[in-house]
């Protein structure tokens, strides 16, 4: 771990709400130049505009991460403007939260294209780029659910363990290198992400006891 994360480069995914939010405020905080990924610009914008009170520099690159083009422009766009990337976020994230048999295909393969396939092809973009750096993490936002799968989100939940192993290959492939993976599994989260998508849709809330 360096002594300082000052004017280092972390790429974040789903930063335009939720727990990317945080966590692009929080590498902000510490002095990290922040690229924020996501679909809307509108959220991107506002969500900049509260990083750049830390004197951070900051990037917004609108990003589809389910699409292999906008993955391929945010890589070469970061690397363009900062020469390099020393943390990458996987934090975009849908989910598909009702019955199996009742989700449309079409719905499952968007899960699976966003949440799995879209951390994989994004990292392997980024890894050629951060093994230059003198240290590198990838952090990958799982979830509880890859431990403990609850019903109704089988897909979500295959996707999340999915990046949970993966997060732990990476860790044993890139011993002694510069670079390794962290896996995080939060539980539920209260404001913003998918959660507070569940709780529109549905008109239900993660349940009082066990909180976000």
């Amino acid at each position: 771990m360096p002594t300082s994360l000052e004017d280092k480069v972390a790429v974040i995914t789903g930063g335009s709400a939720g727990i990317g939010r945080e966590v692009a405020l929080n590498l902000a905080k510490a002095g990290m130049n922040i690229v924020l990924a996501a679909r809307s610009l509108d959220k991107l914008q506002a969500v900049a505009e509260e990083l750049r009170v830390s004197g951070v520099r900051v990037l917004i690159v609108p990003t589809d991460i389910s699409r292999q083009e906008d993955r391929e422009r945010l890589i070469a766009t970061t690397v363009s403007e900062f020469g390099g990337i020393d943390v990458l976020v996987n934090n975009a994230g849908i989910e598909a939260f009702q019955a199996f048999h009742e989700i449309p295909p079409e719905q499952i393969l968007a899960t699976l294209e966003t949440n799995m396939v879209g951390t994989v092809m994004l990292t392997r973009l980024a890894i050629p780029h951060m093994l230059t750096r003198p240290w590198a993490r990838i952090i990958n936002m799982s979830s509880t659910s890859a431990l403990q799968a609850p019903p109704f989100g089988a897909t979500y939940c295959a996707t999340k363990a999915g990046m949970y192993q993966f997060s732990l290959a990476l860790r044993l492939e890139y011993v002694g290198t510069s670079l390794s993976a962290t896996a995080i599994c939060p539980g539920f989260t209260q404001d913003g992400g998918i959660y507070e998508t569940i709780k529109q849709e549905m008109g239900r809330g993660v349940p009082w006891l066990l909180r976000g």
